[in-house]
């Protein structure tokens, strides 16, 4: 599939600062962590797999005939993927702050999770906060996306993940409306809170019922980004000028793909919970993890020995491009200390570990797209 250059780096370039919309996330602050940073790194830095030798490095090839058939469908009508992009990316946001399900846990789950209401729940006060539902952008993005689905051109497994993801949301949607009639009409001191128990379950089945089909629609967006992303740096390698901007590219890439298998595809995690490998087979899970860090860690190496006059060549900020660098080395090593972990089955402090590498490389990650948007002007 022929691209060109600057086509191609504009979608990819939007694909990249959607995903992080756009803002510098802050850097990470070693004290609002219970873990010792400092050691951290320094432990990250010394590990070295002992099949190292064996762990194949990612291949940025694209095979995939058929699916290169379904990227020519989306770069043909970029209009309609945005619009599924953002419906992602709102509701990535809206799950992060999800006031309904805050006020609703606080007000209605004690502490094992199960349906009680406390001495000091206010019914007739709860709903009067008209942000209880923050909703609204989320369902204009809905609307929007709806209205594609039946378009052409046909998506063959991005229109099955965006129908059911709407449909999800919609029926937890439903669910929490009837909670609300249900409090606000005072329907509870007839049947003595017999229906807001049913209620009750169908909203946490609700919910992981979204959870489950955000997973599967943002594991098919990844499919298609990922394959751009692989076609983008191929195309930067036929350019001796963009040596490396096609690294950065490169790096981000792979950060990007680390995070994405560390979250095992979940919207967010809670660094208290135990991290939980969710597919049957570790060793696949794990030797996947390895493939991505010996491939993130060779691509920083390479990084390092690029010249000066390289640097200057292709006209890169050398504070800013050493700076990258520095931090982008840091979160290796964190990831690194993660992969042990998880090998060794010492599962208590992973989550915390995956979002302190989160934090660690979102800034870096930001320079590097700013770098690459600063090429395409």
């Amino acid at each position: 599939m022929k691209i060109k250059f600057k086509d191609c780096i504009l979608l990819i370039l939007f694909l990249l600062l959607i995903c992080c919309n756009g803002k510098k996330q802050e850097k990470i602050k070693n004290e609002d962590n219970k873990i010792n940073y400092e050691a951290i790194i320094k432990e990250g830095k010394e590990i070295r797999y002992e099949d190292d030798e064996n762990i194949k490095e990612v291949s940025f090839v694209n095979d995939d005939k058929d699916f290169a058939v379904e990227i020519n469908k989306i770069m043909s009508s970029q209009e309609k993927y945005n619009i599924y992009v953002n419906l992602i990316e709102e509701y990535k946001s809206l799950a992060s702050e999800d006031e309904f399900k805050e006020k609703y846990t606080k007000s209605f789950l004690n502490e094992k999770g199960n349906f009680a209401l406390s001495d000091k729940t206010d019914l007739d006060s709860l709903w009067e906060d008209s942000k209880y539902d923050n909703f609204d952008k989320l369902n204009r993005k809905i609307l929007q996306a709806k209205g594609l689905l039946l378009e052409e051109p046909k998506y063959k497994e991005l229109d099955v993940a965006v129908e059911g993801f709407i449909n999800a949301i919609e029926s937890q949607r439903k669910v929490m409306k009837e909670i609300k009639d249900y409090y606000i009409t005072k329907e509870y001191e007839k049947d003595k809170f017999q229906k807001g128990k049913i209620l009750n379950d169908e909203y946490f089945n609700s919910l992981k019922n979204t959870e489950e089909k955000y997973k599967e629609l943002n594991k098919s967006n990844k499919k298609v980004k990922y394959f751009l992303l692989r076609n983008a740096i191929s195309v930067l390698k036929r350019f001796n000028n963009k040596e490396i901007t096609g690294e950065l590219l490169k790096l981000s890439f792979l950060t990007e793909m680390l995070t994405d298998n560390l979250f095992q595809n979940k919207n967010n995690i809670e660094k208290s919970d135990i991290f939980k490998i969710e597919t049957q087979d570790k060793n696949q899970y794990i030797n996947n993890l390895k493939s991505i860090q010996k491939t993130l860690r060779i691509t920083l190496e390479n990084l390092k020995k690029i010249s000066k006059d390289q640097i200057k060549k292709e006209m890169i900020n050398e504070l800013i491009y050493d700076d990258i660098i520095k931090e982008m080395n840091e979160a290796s090593n964190i990831s690194a200390l993660i992969i042990k972990r998880i090998e060794e089955d010492k599962n208590k402090e992973i989550n915390e570990l995956i979002i302190l590498y989160q934090n660690k490389s979102a800034e870096p990650t930001f320079q590097i797209h700013s770098l690459l948007e600063n090429k395409t002007d």
